[in-house]
């Protein structure tokens, strides 16, 4: 029930943000790259490998991030199915040793250096986040 009430509200914020959007080119490119996430993911969830599901979203954030795309459209696409890959994404953002391995520790002199989970969490909203907690936590108590 909670989850229905959330994806109402998910879509009424979709397009509220989308009517914000004014600019055509910008909004085909917003649209283009949701339509990219989407696609993998819905790909990768029929898998149900969760290393890989959390490799994706690593990639699908690194590249929203990256070309500076508006975080609230990435929130609203997470959200859709949440319920589907909530323990992969909640390990990506909020596991402390994320990224901590030998290997960023040899290449520590790089100027490319990987994104943290710490990056990653600090872009999405409180609400997102509480969200994401609130279903990890729900499916803690089922099991």
């Amino acid at each position: 029930m909670v989850s229905e009430i959330d994806n109402v509200q998910t879509k009424m914020k979709d397009a509220e943000f989308e009517m914000q959007i004014k600019d055509k080119s910008a909004k085909d490119v917003i649209d283009a790259a949701s339509y990219l996430v989407e696609f993998y993911i819905k790909k990768i969830y029929v898998s149900e490998n969760h290393i890989l599901m959390q490799n994706i979203l690593l990639k699908c954030i690194e590249f929203w991030l990256s070309n500076n795309l508006p975080v609230p459209v990435l929130e609203n696409i997470l959200l859709k199915n949440m319920d589907k890959y909530f323990y992969p994404l909640s390990i990506l953002l909020f596991c402390k040793n994320f990224g901590n391995t030998l290997d960023d520790e040899i290449f520590k002199d790089d100027c490319d250096s990987k994104p943290t989970s710490s990056g990653f969490l600090k872009e999405f909203s409180t609400k997102f986040c509480l969200q994401l907690c609130s279903m990890v936590l729900e499916n803690v108590n089922k099991s």
